[in-house]
Formats: C-alpha cells, sequence, structure tokens
C-alpha cells in the first residue's frame, strides 16, 4: 500500500517536473525575443526616430522581460526546495 502512494507521487512528481522544464523553456524563448524587440527599438532611437511610442514599448517590453526574469528565479528556487 506505501509502495503504491510513493509510485503515485513520484509518477505526479515528474509530470510537474516535466511542466517546469516546458515552462523553463517558454520563458527563456520569450526573453530572447523580447532582447531582440529592445535591440530594434534602440537602433531605431539610435538612428534618431523620437516617437514617443518607441519609448513607451520599450518600457513595456523591459517590464515583460523583468517579469519573466523572476518567474524563472522562482522557479530555480522552486526546484531547490524541491531537491532538498
Amino acid at each position: 500500500m506505501v509502495k503504491v502512494a510513493v509510485e503515485k507521487a513520484l509518477v505526479k512528481h515528474r509530470a510537474g517536473e516535466g511542466a517546469k522544464l516546458d515552462r523553463r523553456i517558454d520563458i527563456e524563448r520569450e526573453v530572447s525575443l523580447i532582447n531582440a524587440k529592445q535591440n530594434h527599438l534602440v537602433d531605431r532611437i539610435a538612428a534618431g526616430d523620437k516617437d514617443r511610442m518607441i519609448f513607451d514599448r520599450l518600457r513595456e517590453e523591459e517590464a515583460r522581460r523583468d517579469a519573466l526574469i523572476r518567474e524563472l528565479g522562482q522557479l530555480a528556487t522552486a526546484d531547490q526546495l524541491t531537491s532538498v
């Protein structure tokens, strides 16, 4: 009976680990895309385009990137706690 409970818990745990790995990959991909967008926006500013919308969009992208990086940190913390 205990063996079955442990096996079920392990299956559930492994499924959660897979979901975390998928989320981590998604976050890293999105951060990479945001970095590319930010570089493009900065290039436009450097080329002399001073449209206010560019600056607003740059701030939005930065806020999203910061939120994703925080989420990555939370996933890493959860991994450390799980390993303990």
